[in-house]
């Protein structure tokens, strides 16, 4: 398919028309890349499913932090935070 195509056009989130000619009378062909049934209940269940990861904190080597501050000269002042 993806060398054949000529044509790609996007017009809403989720999706793509695409054609595999430059002819104005072949019709677009779609292709969904996401779902919108968001309401349904499977899609329900897919999300009870996810679970939260709890956010866990871990030290930083005082040796990296005082690296970090030597490069610190090399990063631009907007990314200094």
């Amino acid at each position: 398919m993806r060398d054949k195509v000529k044509w790609i056009k996007v017009t809403t989130f989720g999706s793509y028309q695409y054609k595999h000619s430059f002819d104005e009378d072949e019709p677009w062909k779609t292709v969904q890349l996401v779902r919108h049934n968001f309401g349904s209940p499977d899609v329900q269940d897919d999300i009870a499913d996810i679970s939260v990861i709890p956010v866990t904190q871990c030290a930083v080597n005082k040796s990296k932090i005082l690296d970090i501050k030597q490069q610190l000269q090399y990063i631009p002042a907007v990314f200094q935070y």
